[in-house]
């Protein structure tokens, strides 16, 4: 189904991986993403929601509005991801997330934020937050390290051979997306060291992937109870409503994890990895802006 151009808005997000955008039509009221083999050329000069980083700086949203400038883009508002997040909610889940306070935890690559969003009869607002230096690349250094003492109990150490350790750890993050997907008790793969050229067999088991979850997550957590303790000295009360957003938010066991942890909250995990962008784009009158 073609989007007619003068129904459209945009909403544009600029990760370490590039730019990614979303229209939104408001005759359909339909979102969908503009992935990168699109052409731009027809939304040049159009008004943006430009969706930022929970903990970036004002410097930082400053530098990603030029950005957006020089592309012919126009900034309109600027949203949060952790709003962003919430407002998809809102919009695609009506009832799902109450008036109140919600706790968004954003796990990127490398790091996570956590925040407090605040909800009002859909109007959204992050309103106290924080970022912890722990992220997915984190679980991946955790993996990496757990090969490379399976490489060392068999002759096959491949400690400061940064070529070597590169290749492993483009393997790692195979494994690491496989375990999340499916629930497969253990994950193996054949890894040729570029030290050596001896082809090694390397497996992984559910326990030791879940346990190494559980550890990132614990650091997550205790980031949070500082948080929280803090806001409450603020005067904001306990979220009833927590949101797992990010890389990692499909991943059974951390989602699993999250709920263990909020036991007396409703925890929510989004399937859909462009949550944040595609609920900035939503007309004002849909998401209560």
């Amino acid at each position: 189904m073609m989007f007619e151009q003068y129904d459209e808005d945009f909403a544009i997000q600029y990760t370490s991986s590039g730019k990614r955008m979303s229209a939104y039509n408001s005759k359909l009221h339909t979102c969908r993403i503009l992935y990168e083999d699109e052409k731009y050329s027809a939304i040049q000069k159009k008004h943006a929601v430009l969706v930022y980083p929970s903990s970036a700086t004002w410097g930082k949203k400053q530098e990603l509005k030029r950005q957006a400038t020089a592309e012919s883009l126009a900034v309109k508002e600027m949203v949060s991801e952790a709003e962003g997040v919430v407002r998809y909610h809102c919009f695609q889940n009506k009832g799902m997330v109450k008036n109140g306070l919600v706790r968004v935890i954003d796990i990127h690559k490398y790091n996570t934020d956590i925040t407090v969003v605040q909800v009002d009869n859909s109007k959204v607002k992050a309103v106290f937050g924080q970022c912890i230096p722990v992220g997915g690349d984190t679980f991946t250094e955790k993996m990496l390290k757990y090969y490379m003492d399976k490489l060392t109990r068999v002759k096959g150490d491949i400690t400061g051979d940064v070529h070597s350790i590169c290749v492993l750890k483009d393997r790692v993050e195979n494994a690491k997306l496989r375990m999340g997907k499916h629930r497969m008790k253990t994950d193996e793969f054949i890894f040729r060291s570029p030290k050596d050229n001896i082809r090694y067999l390397l497996r992984i088991f559910r326990e030791d992937y879940n346990r190494m979850i559980s550890e990132i997550m614990e650091i997550i957590f205790s980031a949070d109870k500082r948080l929280m303790s803090k806001a409450c000295q603020c005067g904001y009360g306990r979220p009833e409503t927590v949101i797992l957003a990010g890389g990692m938010n499909q991943c059974e066991q951390c989602v699993r994890t999250v709920k263990e942890n909020y036991e007396d909250a409703s925890v929510l995990s989004y399937k859909c990895r462009d949550a944040a962008i595609l609920g900035a784009v939503l007309p004002t009158d849909e998401r209560g802006g």
